[in-house]
Protein backbone atom coordinates (compact mmCIF):
# COMPACT_ATOMS: atom_id res chain seq x y z
CA UNK A 1 0.00 0.00 0.00
CA UNK A 2 3.18 2.55 -0.58
CA UNK A 3 2.47 5.32 -2.39
CA UNK A 4 -1.13 5.72 -0.71
CA UNK A 5 -1.87 8.58 0.79
CA UNK A 6 -2.12 7.64 4.70
CA UNK A 7 -6.33 8.06 4.75
CA UNK A 8 -6.41 5.65 2.58
CA UNK A 9 -4.12 3.33 3.86
CA UNK A 10 -6.31 3.48 7.64
CA UNK A 11 -9.62 2.76 5.26
CA UNK A 12 -7.78 -0.31 4.02
CA UNK A 13 -6.56 -1.41 7.29
CA UNK A 14 -10.06 -0.90 8.71
CA UNK A 15 -11.83 -2.67 5.95
CA UNK A 16 -11.96 -5.71 7.55
CA UNK A 17 -13.63 -7.61 10.52
CA UNK A 18 -10.76 -9.55 11.52
CA UNK A 19 -8.26 -7.54 12.87
CA UNK A 20 -4.47 -9.08 14.03
CA UNK A 21 -1.69 -7.64 15.49
CA UNK A 22 -0.07 -6.48 12.61
CA UNK A 23 -3.04 -4.55 10.98
CA UNK A 24 -3.58 -2.97 14.45
CA UNK A 25 -0.43 -1.75 14.83
CA UNK A 26 -0.44 -0.72 11.32
CA UNK A 27 -3.48 1.32 12.12
CA UNK A 28 -2.25 3.15 15.59
CA UNK A 29 1.08 4.13 13.41
CA UNK A 30 -1.48 5.84 11.11
CA UNK A 31 -3.13 7.74 13.38
CA UNK A 32 0.14 9.08 14.56
CA UNK A 33 0.67 11.08 11.59
CA UNK A 34 -1.42 13.63 10.15
CA UNK A 35 -4.97 12.55 9.37
CA UNK A 36 -7.81 14.39 7.25
CA UNK A 37 -10.42 13.27 9.12
CA UNK A 38 -13.47 15.42 6.85
CA UNK A 39 -11.31 13.36 3.63
CA UNK A 40 -11.09 10.05 5.57
CA UNK A 41 -15.02 10.44 6.27
CA UNK A 42 -15.89 11.24 3.08
CA UNK A 43 -14.52 8.15 1.52
CA UNK A 44 -15.64 5.70 4.36
CA UNK A 45 -19.25 6.87 3.46
CA UNK A 46 -18.44 6.47 -0.33
CA UNK A 47 -17.37 2.73 -0.04
CA UNK A 48 -19.45 1.98 2.72
CA UNK A 49 -16.74 1.41 5.32
CA UNK A 50 -18.23 3.98 8.25
CA UNK A 51 -19.41 1.19 10.74
CA UNK A 52 -16.39 -1.08 10.07
CA UNK A 53 -14.25 2.04 10.21
CA UNK A 54 -16.10 3.01 13.78
CA UNK A 55 -16.04 -0.53 14.97
CA UNK A 56 -12.21 -1.16 14.31
CA UNK A 57 -10.79 2.62 15.28
CA UNK A 58 -12.73 2.42 18.92
CA UNK A 59 -11.23 -1.49 19.28
CA UNK A 60 -8.01 -0.28 18.52
CA UNK A 61 -7.32 3.14 18.72
CA UNK A 62 -9.86 5.44 20.22
CA UNK A 63 -7.26 6.89 22.42
CA UNK A 64 -5.63 8.51 18.99
CA UNK A 65 -8.86 9.96 17.18
CA UNK A 66 -10.41 13.53 17.90
CA UNK A 67 -13.58 13.03 20.40
CA UNK A 68 -15.64 14.73 17.95
CA UNK A 69 -14.47 12.67 15.16
CA UNK A 70 -15.51 9.15 17.54
CA UNK A 71 -18.97 10.95 18.25
CA UNK A 72 -19.44 11.63 14.41
CA UNK A 73 -19.00 8.04 13.60
CA UNK A 74 -20.62 6.24 16.72
CA UNK A 75 -24.03 8.77 15.68
CA UNK A 76 -23.57 6.81 11.75
CA UNK A 77 -23.09 3.75 13.07
CA UNK A 78 -26.09 3.79 14.82
CA UNK A 79 -28.17 5.07 12.74
CA UNK A 80 -26.75 1.97 10.06
CA UNK A 81 -27.81 0.09 12.66
CA UNK A 82 -31.51 1.19 13.51
CA UNK A 83 -32.18 1.35 9.30
CA UNK A 84 -30.71 -2.31 8.75
CA UNK A 85 -32.93 -3.57 11.32
CA UNK A 86 -35.82 -1.69 10.14
CA UNK A 87 -35.03 -3.23 7.18
CA UNK A 88 -34.72 -6.93 7.89
CA UNK A 89 -38.07 -6.65 9.77
CA UNK A 90 -39.58 -5.43 6.66
CA UNK A 91 -37.98 -8.43 4.88
CA UNK A 92 -38.80 -11.19 7.13
CA UNK A 93 -42.67 -9.70 6.72
CA UNK A 94 -42.09 -9.99 3.20
CA UNK A 95 -40.47 -13.47 3.28
CA UNK A 96 -43.48 -14.88 5.15
CA UNK A 97 -45.39 -13.16 2.12
CA UNK A 98 -44.04 -15.19 -0.43
CA UNK A 99 -43.59 -18.16 1.85
CA UNK A 100 -47.67 -18.58 2.52
CA UNK A 101 -48.40 -18.11 -1.31
CA UNK A 102 -45.91 -20.64 -2.08
CA UNK A 103 -43.42 -18.35 -3.43
CA UNK A 104 -39.70 -19.32 -3.16
CA UNK A 105 -37.38 -16.20 -2.45
CA UNK A 106 -34.12 -15.56 -1.79
CA UNK A 107 -32.80 -12.74 0.76
CA UNK A 108 -29.68 -11.84 -1.16
CA UNK A 109 -26.41 -9.38 -0.38
CA UNK A 110 -27.10 -7.04 2.35
CA UNK A 111 -28.62 -8.85 4.92
CA UNK A 112 -27.19 -11.89 4.84
CA UNK A 113 -23.92 -10.56 4.21
CA UNK A 114 -24.11 -8.68 7.48
CA UNK A 115 -25.48 -11.19 9.31
CA UNK A 116 -23.47 -14.60 8.30
CA UNK A 117 -20.19 -13.16 6.92
CA UNK A 118 -19.76 -9.69 9.06
CA UNK A 119 -21.33 -11.87 12.07
CA UNK A 120 -22.96 -8.31 13.25
CA UNK A 121 -25.65 -6.92 10.88
CA UNK A 122 -24.92 -3.51 12.23
CA UNK A 123 -21.63 -4.00 10.03
CA UNK A 124 -22.61 -4.13 6.70
CA UNK A 125 -24.70 -0.96 5.23
CA UNK A 126 -27.73 -1.24 2.83
CA UNK A 127 -29.94 1.00 1.49
CA UNK A 128 -32.48 -1.35 -0.18
CA UNK A 129 -33.60 -5.52 0.24
CA UNK A 130 -32.33 -7.85 -2.95
CA UNK A 131 -34.91 -10.89 -3.37
CA UNK A 132 -33.72 -13.37 -5.81
CA UNK A 133 -37.21 -15.00 -7.39
CA UNK A 134 -37.53 -17.47 -9.76
CA UNK A 135 -38.44 -15.73 -13.22
CA UNK A 136 -41.73 -17.33 -13.69
CA UNK A 137 -42.68 -15.93 -10.06
CA UNK A 138 -42.30 -12.56 -10.77
CA UNK A 139 -45.47 -11.64 -11.92
CA UNK A 140 -47.51 -12.89 -8.94
CA UNK A 141 -45.06 -11.67 -6.49
CA UNK A 142 -45.06 -8.34 -8.14
CA UNK A 143 -49.10 -8.09 -7.22
CA UNK A 144 -48.32 -8.97 -3.90
CA UNK A 145 -46.01 -6.13 -3.12
CA UNK A 146 -48.17 -3.63 -4.83
CA UNK A 147 -50.90 -5.32 -2.58
CA UNK A 148 -48.84 -4.48 0.41
CA UNK A 149 -48.06 -0.89 -0.19
CA UNK A 150 -45.55 -0.66 -3.22
CA UNK A 151 -45.36 0.90 -6.23
CA UNK A 152 -43.32 0.54 -9.41
CA UNK A 153 -42.33 4.29 -11.06
CA UNK A 154 -43.93 2.57 -14.35
CA UNK A 155 -46.51 0.85 -15.59
CA UNK A 156 -46.62 -2.15 -18.51
CA UNK A 157 -49.25 -3.76 -20.60
CA UNK A 158 -48.97 -7.43 -20.83
CA UNK A 159 -47.07 -7.75 -23.46
CA UNK A 160 -44.54 -5.20 -22.43
CA UNK A 161 -43.82 -6.65 -19.03
CA UNK A 162 -43.03 -9.86 -21.25
CA UNK A 163 -40.13 -7.82 -23.06
CA UNK A 164 -39.19 -6.13 -19.96
CA UNK A 165 -38.88 -9.81 -17.90
CA UNK A 166 -36.51 -10.74 -20.89
CA UNK A 167 -34.48 -7.95 -21.45
CA UNK A 168 -34.19 -6.62 -17.26
CA UNK A 169 -32.97 -8.51 -14.29
CA UNK A 170 -35.15 -6.86 -11.60
CA UNK A 171 -38.03 -4.84 -10.39
CA UNK A 172 -37.68 -1.76 -7.86
CA UNK A 173 -40.50 -1.18 -5.66
CA UNK A 174 -40.59 1.95 -3.18
CA UNK A 175 -43.35 1.23 -0.16
CA UNK A 176 -45.63 4.31 -0.46
CA UNK A 177 -45.65 5.59 3.53
CA UNK A 178 -41.77 3.92 4.84
CA UNK A 179 -40.31 4.50 1.44
CA UNK A 180 -37.91 1.34 1.85
CA UNK A 181 -37.22 0.04 -1.37
CA UNK A 182 -37.55 -3.43 -2.72
CA UNK A 183 -35.03 -5.12 -5.37
CA UNK A 184 -37.00 -8.64 -6.95
CA UNK A 185 -34.34 -9.91 -8.84
CA UNK A 186 -34.49 -12.85 -11.74
CA UNK A 187 -31.42 -12.71 -13.16
CA UNK A 188 -27.48 -11.64 -11.76
CA UNK A 189 -26.94 -9.34 -14.51
CA UNK A 190 -29.49 -7.44 -16.99
CA UNK A 191 -29.01 -9.34 -20.84
CA UNK A 192 -29.44 -6.48 -22.68
CA UNK A 193 -26.47 -4.79 -21.06
CA UNK A 194 -23.90 -7.90 -20.46
CA UNK A 195 -23.09 -10.43 -23.84
CA UNK A 196 -22.79 -13.29 -20.75
CA UNK A 197 -25.59 -14.92 -18.32
CA UNK A 198 -25.33 -16.37 -15.24
CA UNK A 199 -27.18 -19.29 -14.98
CA UNK A 200 -29.57 -19.29 -12.00
CA UNK A 201 -31.34 -22.78 -12.50
CA UNK A 202 -28.25 -25.10 -11.13
CA UNK A 203 -27.96 -22.69 -7.96
CA UNK A 204 -31.62 -23.18 -7.26
CA UNK A 205 -31.08 -26.83 -7.59
CA UNK A 206 -28.30 -26.42 -4.57
CA UNK A 207 -29.59 -24.01 -2.13
CA UNK A 208 -28.18 -24.20 1.40
CA UNK A 209 -29.64 -22.46 4.55
CA UNK A 210 -28.62 -20.01 6.90
CA UNK A 211 -29.72 -17.93 10.43
CA UNK A 212 -30.65 -14.18 9.87
CA UNK A 213 -31.09 -12.65 12.99
CA UNK A 214 -32.13 -15.82 14.24
CA UNK A 215 -34.66 -16.84 11.70
CA UNK A 216 -33.46 -19.62 8.90
CA UNK A 217 -33.58 -19.23 5.55
CA UNK A 218 -32.67 -20.41 2.28
CA UNK A 219 -29.50 -18.93 0.57
CA UNK A 220 -27.28 -19.34 -2.26
CA UNK A 221 -24.30 -22.30 -1.71
CA UNK A 222 -21.14 -19.92 -0.48
CA UNK A 223 -19.93 -21.06 -4.29
CA UNK A 224 -22.38 -19.92 -6.30
CA UNK A 225 -22.79 -16.89 -4.06
CA UNK A 226 -19.06 -15.79 -4.20
CA UNK A 227 -19.80 -15.81 -8.33
CA UNK A 228 -22.82 -13.80 -7.95
CA UNK A 229 -20.88 -11.22 -5.93
CA UNK A 230 -18.49 -11.13 -8.66
CA UNK A 231 -20.57 -10.67 -10.93
CA UNK A 232 -22.63 -7.97 -9.23
CA UNK A 233 -19.08 -6.57 -8.12
CA UNK A 234 -17.86 -6.37 -12.10
CA UNK A 235 -21.61 -5.28 -13.30
CA UNK A 236 -20.57 -1.89 -10.96
CA UNK A 237 -16.91 -1.51 -12.27
CA UNK A 238 -15.95 -2.50 -8.50
CA UNK A 239 -16.83 1.11 -7.82
CA UNK A 240 -17.28 0.20 -3.62
CA UNK A 241 -14.27 -1.11 -1.24
CA UNK A 242 -17.33 -2.79 0.85
CA UNK A 243 -18.33 -5.15 -2.22
CA UNK A 244 -14.35 -6.32 -2.08
CA UNK A 245 -15.61 -6.91 1.75
CA UNK A 246 -18.17 -8.92 1.12
CA UNK A 247 -16.23 -11.46 -0.81
CA UNK A 248 -13.21 -11.03 1.25
CA UNK A 249 -15.73 -11.84 4.44
CA UNK A 250 -16.91 -14.70 2.52
CA UNK A 251 -13.45 -16.19 2.15
CA UNK A 252 -12.81 -15.82 5.68
CA UNK A 253 -15.85 -17.56 7.08
CA UNK A 254 -16.38 -20.23 4.30
CA UNK A 255 -13.09 -22.15 4.72
CA UNK A 256 -14.27 -25.05 3.05
CA UNK A 257 -15.51 -23.43 -0.08
CA UNK A 258 -14.89 -26.08 -2.80
CA UNK A 259 -12.96 -23.53 -5.47
CA UNK A 260 -12.58 -26.52 -8.10
CA UNK A 261 -16.33 -26.19 -8.49
CA UNK A 262 -16.52 -22.44 -8.53
CA UNK A 263 -13.80 -21.97 -11.55
CA UNK A 264 -15.81 -25.25 -13.25
CA UNK A 265 -19.01 -23.12 -13.30
CA UNK A 266 -17.34 -20.04 -13.98
CA UNK A 267 -15.44 -21.50 -17.14
CA UNK A 268 -18.46 -23.19 -18.03
CA UNK A 269 -20.79 -20.05 -18.29
CA UNK A 270 -17.69 -17.85 -19.88
CA UNK A 271 -17.48 -16.09 -16.37
CA UNK A 272 -14.38 -16.97 -15.53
Amino acid sequence: MQGFRPEINLLLSCARTALDKVITGRIRHLLEGEINWAYLLRMSRAHGIIPLLYRNLKATSADLVPPTIMEELQTEFRINAKRNYLLIGELFKILTLFNSNEIPALPFKGPVLGSSFYGDLALRPFCDLDILLRKKDIPQAKDLLLSRGYRLNFSLTPKQEIAFLHAHSEYSFIHEKSHILVELQWEILPSREFPLAYDLETPWKRLESTSLEGRIVPALSSEDLLLALCLHGAKHCWERLIWICDLAELIRVHKGIDWELVFEQASRQNLR
